[in-house]
């Protein structure tokens, strides 16, 4: 690749973060224009795309990335030690890539409007509380166990395939968006 090409693209990195940061003091911007503009379309694409994978994809591709980038240092040692500058360069080329890719197709998420905000929520719980809420649901969970089982340690039989369950699953969001769109 041309090198011009990979400074600018590891040079892009630094406004990449200004931007991103500037951008984090926008939640209404970013929950507007992409977790209810742009995420959707892209959410989708992957589920169609991966929705029937069993695992995180996004870990597999972070196993690798991280396997690679180790057998590169090994492969290209001395090289790195030669040109030190070079190999700077590359990490940040590289680094500019992912930043950008994840920012785009995930990332923006984390600077979205907060839940608690969305739906309303002014009260604050102390952790008290919150244990007291947990036993309540491992109880009824224990109950509902118990009811459908009628034993506390046979595994409940789940009459639905995986499918089944995935186009349930997928009619559930479709219902929960009439009242809750984001």
């Amino acid at each position: 690749m041309d090198f011009k090409i990979k400074n600018w693209v590891a040079l892009s990195l630094i406004p990449q973060v200004i931007l991103v940061k500037w951008m984090a003091n926008y939640p209404d911007a970013i929950e507007k224009y992409y977790s209810e503009g742009i995420y959707p379309w892209i959410s989708k694409f992957f589920r169609i795309l991966y929705g029937w994978i069993p695992f995180s994809i996004g870990d597999v591709f972070y196993f690798i990335l991280s396997v690679l980038a180790i057998w590169y240092v090994i492969k290209q040692w001395s090289e790195i030690r030669t040109y030190p500058l070079r190999f700077l360069r590359d990490v940040l080329f590289v680094l500019s890539i992912v930043y950008f890719t994840f920012h785009l197709l995930w990332g923006m998420n984390y600077y979205r409007q907060p839940l608690a905000q969305k739906f309303a929520f002014n009260e604050k719980h102390s952790d008290h509380d919150i244990i007291g809420l947990v036993e309540v649901l491992i109880l009824k969970t224990n109950e509902l166990q118990f009811r459908i089982t009628q034993d506390t340690a046979l595994a409940v039989n789940i009459p639905y395939s995986k499918n089944e369950i995935f186009n349930k699953t997928l009619i559930g969001y479709e219902n929960l968006k009439k009242d809750y769109p984001f």
